[in-house]
């Protein structure tokens, strides 16, 4: 007794089972080249590198609230220019590291809230960048208005390092 299988029938059960992973491939693509030309408010005038980064692997906030030191952390990763590495963790203080005039100068503490400073280490980098963080004075940011958002926090590099 002989079998002889028809091409077709074959051919035919084959073309569903290839059919769905084609099929999600071609809508991830799609959903891809839609995503490529955004952006969100948050990466406006920020440093693209920053912005485009992961979040911080770890944050330690010790005396600092959790929304201003959130806060704290973005505005220290806005300070970096894009030479700095990825940020791997922070550690936020409520006191501002100021050891001479050059790490704290009047134009940058006048009129300011102080916030505090961050530390920060890198990935798969010795580097440590120290940035001070204070929040400007609202009437001074809006020109007297007393609408408006309240102003970003602003961070200043005062040092970095390579730890032993």
């Amino acid at each position: 007794m002989q079998y002889r299988a028809s091409g077709r029938a074959s051919s035919r059960r084959r073309w569903p089972l290839v059919i769905p992973p084609l099929l999600a491939v071609a809508l991830v693509a799609a959903g891809l080249a839609g995503r490529a030309g955004e952006s969100s408010p948050a990466d406006e005038g920020a440093n693209p590198a920053v912005a485009s980064a992961p979040i911080v692997r770890w944050i330690e906030c010790g005396d600092v609230a959790n929304a201003e030191c959130g806060a704290a952390v973005a505005a220290a990763r806005r300070a970096l220019d894009d030479t700095f590495p990825i940020v791997h963790s922070a550690t936020v203080s409520p006191s501002l590291i100021c050891g001479d005039d050059l790490e704290c100068p009047a134009w940058f503490l006048g009129g300011s809230r102080s916030v505090g400073s961050v530390v920060l280490t890198f990935v798969d980098s010795p580097l440590v960048a120290w940035i001070n963080v204070v929040e400007p004075d609202r009437d001074a940011v809006l020109d007297g208005e007393s609408d408006g958002p309240a102003p970003q926090l602003l961070g200043r590099l005062i040092r970095a390092f390579e730890r032993s």
